[in-house]
């Protein structure tokens, strides 16, 4: 989620806001990709994205610290870039702290409802794997890759897009959280 801001080259900026309780996590933004500058056409923004985390466990030893968020994409976007229905998801979200206090590793798992190119709604799944360094208390920054393994006819033999990113985190308070990200796509896949 978060607002995304493309440009020509193809590096995207990134913020968003998370308010967080003790077992129940709402985040709220748009899509990735949700506000999409068009060189010759303008702006339009994408759809909005909701969700809802539920806290499944601690970490303990070599067990993750880990979460479930039920998440959908509603249709609110610019015409030209809606889906016009609404698409929901699954996503498991797991990490560790390690016994460097300042570093940690993460990964997302997930499953949704998409819509292609020719207006089909399949499923996608995305994997993605991060690594987090605590610069202060309050101050963060992390690197990441992610990809998406999109199922159905309209696939064909394009390979899965792959992307980097990296960036920052800031907690003002306990329970908000802003992050700041610049990003690129490693393959042609990767629009």
């Amino acid at each position: 989620g978060g607002r995304r801001v493309s440009t020509s080259g193809g590096v995207t900026i990134v913020p968003k806001l998370v308010v967080s309780g003790a077992k129940l996590k709402c985040s709220e933004g748009m899509s990735p990709g949700s506000l999409t500058v068009l060189p010759a056409n303008g702006t339009s923004a994408d759809d909005i994205s909701v969700s809802a985390k539920l806290r499944l466990g601690d970490q303990r030893a070599w067990q993750p610290d880990w979460a479930l968020l039920i998440q959908a994409t509603l249709p609110s976007g610019s015409a030209r870039v809606s889906a016009d229905r609404v698409l929901p998801g699954l996503n498991v979200v797991y990490g560790w702290d390690l016994p460097v206090q300042w570093l940690s590793v993460a990964g997302s798992t997930q499953g949704n409802a998409v819509v292609d190119s020719g207006g089909c709604r399949r499923f996608e799944l995305t994997q993605s794997v991060s690594v987090g360094y605590a610069l202060t208390p309050t101050l963060g920054a992390f690197t990441e890759w992610y990809a998406s393994f999109p199922t159905g006819a309209h696939r064909g033999d394009r390979p899965s897009p792959h992307h980097a990113d990296a960036g920052f985190t800031w907690r003002p308070a306990p329970r908000i959280q802003l992050d700041v990200r610049v990003g690129a796509g490693l393959n042609q896949s990767a629009d």
